[in-house]
């Protein structure tokens, strides 16, 4: 068997041809060989053709020879690996893999295509001017670690670029992109080349860096991988983006749970005419409710209190019937007995016509009892005050305060009547009072006061004043200080009058 076109055949091929072609001529009648193999070329690359072999027979039906052909189908079976890892890449895309996996991924594709190569993903940190290794499956961990503490320009992966690893034996040029061929020759790799990884707007994302021991000419196979790392890097950014603003939702969600919480208001949407309604979670918590239970206007018109039935039904339908807001404070029994008070206030959304309500309900009850029992305070001081203005009337004694650095006194109803003062005038300013005193009492009375006020003690007086009509009236007069107030004076005493 002849051995010299053997050469021309892939070592790992050659053993699978000679078989096929032991196989037909071992055959009664020889018949056509179809086979693939690589086959070498003048440049010594090698690459994969479709040999097709059919016996030739002379006019007596001998066989007299072979007529082949080779067909050259690197091209098309290249075509096909990168179209299946392309489909490959995609559905892992189309699956959510994370952006570790697909570059892991893709590395091995491109190792796989590229025989010798050792591929990275470099993914560009927007942050700051460094990048980090998306993967790296057949470089050592300190590759990664070198990549991570590397400063980088920009421009330096705008472009397709390649660069030459110093050695013992050749001077390497100064490339454009040559930051890191100092990194690699201690893997025994020589060339290298990066491919930009650009987004779908144009923006550099990051880079396929592929090294080897020599040359290669694939870079439309990168390029066509590069892109899909492009996607998948978009995919993970989008993906990311998502998490985060759904966290911020759950935050704001969260936030806006507690701030219901603590100001006692629930919010809700209602489509009247649809039955559709939406509750918030502190709404369930003020009906006291489960979460469970159903959100509909029946379930909450029930809980109402019987009392109040009318009014919020005649407000609501005044709502529904003309433009104007629901707001309504009403009273609710909850299942557990409990009685509150509520404030509805839901404006209509989406124009007249709409039946879409959205609204809030605050639970009241706290400010609805106080100002009640507000109410009742009030009305037991004016009770109060009654019956003591009368006592002071039956007893004729007048009570008053008295700040004595500012002059500012609070009279009572009767004092202003001892006094013959009109109240709508104001009490007497203290010389005014002294005005009024009977002259041969006067210097007890100045005496009396200046000496208590001096000391800050309590004082008494027994003296006559003559009003405005000419009266002249006995009072008699018991002051006493405040001593809960320290820092300043304060007074507080009772006039009477007294026959003599």
């Amino acid at each position: 068997m002849a051995t010299d076109w053997t050469v021309i055949f892939h070592p790992d091929d050659l053993p699978a041809v000679l078989e096929a072609w032991k196989t037909t001529l071992s055959a009664q009648v020889p018949t056509a060989i179809i086979a693939q193999a690589r086959l070498r070329r003048f440049d010594g690359a090698y690459r994969r053709f479709k040999i097709e072999s059919r016996p030739l027979y002379d006019s007596d039906g001998e066989l007299g020879g072979w007529c082949g052909i080779g067909t050259d189908v690197e091209d098309q079976k290249r075509a096909e690996v990168l179209l299946a890892a392309e489909q490959r890449l995609l559905e892992l895309i189309a699956r959510s893999m994370d952006l570790p996996g697909v570059c892991t991924v893709l590395c091995r594709q491109i190792e796989g295509l590229v025989p010798g190569a050792l591929c990275s993903v470099l993914l560009l940190d927007t942050s700051r001017d460094r990048v980090r290794v998306g993967a790296a499956p057949s470089l050592p961990a300190s590759y990664s670690t070198a990549m991570a503490a590397l400063d980088i320009d920009r421009r330096t992966f705008a472009h397709r670029a390649t660069f030459t690893v110093a050695t013992a034996t050749s001077e390497p040029p100064i490339p454009p992109c040559s930051a890191w061929p100092g990194q690699i020759r201690t893997f025994g790799l020589t060339t290298g080349w990066t491919t930009p990884i650009l987004g779908s707007g144009g923006d550099l994302l990051g880079v396929v860096a592929l090294y080897n021991h020599s040359p290669t000419h694939e870079e439309e196979l990168i390029d066509r991988l590069a892109r899909i790392a492009g996607l998948a890097i978009e995919r993970a950014q989008a993906d990311a983006a998502l998490v985060a603003n759904a966290a911020q939702l759950q935050q704001t969600r969260d936030h806006l749970a507690q701030a219901q919480r603590l100001s006692r208001t629930g919010s809700f949407s209602m489509n009247y005419e649809a039955g559709i309604h939406v509750w918030s979670e502190e709404v369930f918590r003020i009906l006291e409710l489960d979460q469970e239970t159903a959100a509909n206007f029946d379930t909450f018109r029930a809980l109402i209190h019987p009392d109040d039935q009318d009014l919020f039904h005649e407000t609501m339908q005044v709502a529904l019937d003309t433009e104007t807001d629901l707001d309504v404070v009403f009273r609710l029994v909850t299942p557990r007995g409990n009685e509150k008070f509520l404030h509805a206030i839901a404006q209509r959304a989406g124009g007249a016509a709409s039946q879409l309500f959205i609204g809030t309900i605050q639970d009241v009850t706290e400010r609805k009892l106080a100002e009640e029992s507000l109410k009742a305070s009030e009305a037991r001081l004016r009770r109060a005050n009654r019956f003591l203005t009368g006592a002071q009337r039956l007893s004729k004694t007048g009570s008053f305060s008295w700040v004595v650095a500012t002059d500012e006194q609070d009279w009572s109803e009767e004092l202003y009547r001892i006094w013959e003062r009109p109240p709508a005038q104001g009490y007497y300013p203290h010389p005014s009072l002294l005005s009024i005193i009977h002259p041969d009492d006067l210097p007890a009375v100045h005496e009396t006061v200046s000496a208590a006020l001096s000391m800050g003690e309590d004082y008494e007086l027994n003296y006559r004043i003559i009003t405005s009509t000419g009266v002249v009236k006995h009072l008699r007069t018991v002051n006493e200080r405040l001593a809960e107030i320290t820092d300043q004076m304060v007074y507080i005493g009772a006039t009477r009058t007294s026959p003599r």
